[in-house]
């Protein structure tokens, strides 16, 4: 049994997400004269990566997780705008979140949680987002992701906050596997979930 596990605190995606996301990488690829696009099933938003952790300490996290999902109720926010982070002469390529003040306030708060249980502080400014593609490079006509998104259109994509989720991240062969350790769901009452169902919809 492996005595340590690399893992990361992030927001699932429902199927419906990642078929979305997948068309827009289908896109993208025409863009790109090199690069690594996600695979559909891989694509999450991380809250906070954990790295290399003890399994022993696993527990702690979860308990970490309990508490912040109950200070938090589910809401509403929306997929959407194009971003880019450099990667030497390379670039990552990612959609991130329009309304990202509730997300940023989940990350907060398990950043004080875990803080307290001696984790190390992000080492840069939260910036919530679904990365598309790794190690890119733009075609030639492609000068700047304001050209990108000038050629790529992402519609609006609602998305329902429910849970935060504790993954473990598997390699496999040269690829990367994301499996789901534990659910801390957010607070929640049944006029929130009629509304925000109506709203996704």
């Amino acid at each position: 049994m492996a005595k340590s596990k690399r893992l990361f605190i992030g927001l699932e995606l429902t199927q419906m997400h990642k078929e979305n996301l997948a068309e827009m990488d289908k896109r993208l690829r025409m863009f790109l004269k090199e690069g690594t696009i996600v695979s559909k099933d891989d694509f999450h938003l991380t809250l906070k990566f954990l790295g290399d952790t003890k399994v022993d300490r696993i527990p702690v996290i979860e308990e970490a997780m309990k508490r912040v999902s109950e200070k938090v109720h589910l809401f509403l926010t929306e997929i959407s705008g194009l971003g880019e982070f450099d990667q030497g002469d390379k670039k990552m390529i990612w959609v991130g979140i329009k309304h990202p003040e509730k997300v940023a306030e989940l990350f907060d708060l398990l950043e004080e949680e875990l803080k307290a249980l001696f984790f190390e502080e992000s080492e840069f400014p939260f910036v919530p987002h679904v990365t598309l593609a790794k190690d890119s490079k733009f075609i030639d006509s492609i000068e700047s992701i304001d050209d990108l998104k000038a050629k790529l259109k992402f519609g609006k994509l609602p998305l329902l906050i429910t849970k935060i989720v504790l993954f473990e991240n598997v390699r496999q062969d040269e690829y990367e596997k994301f499996h789901v350790l534990y659910e801390a769901p957010l607070m929640y009452n049944k006029e929130q979930i009629e509304n925000a169902t109506r709203q996704e919809a």
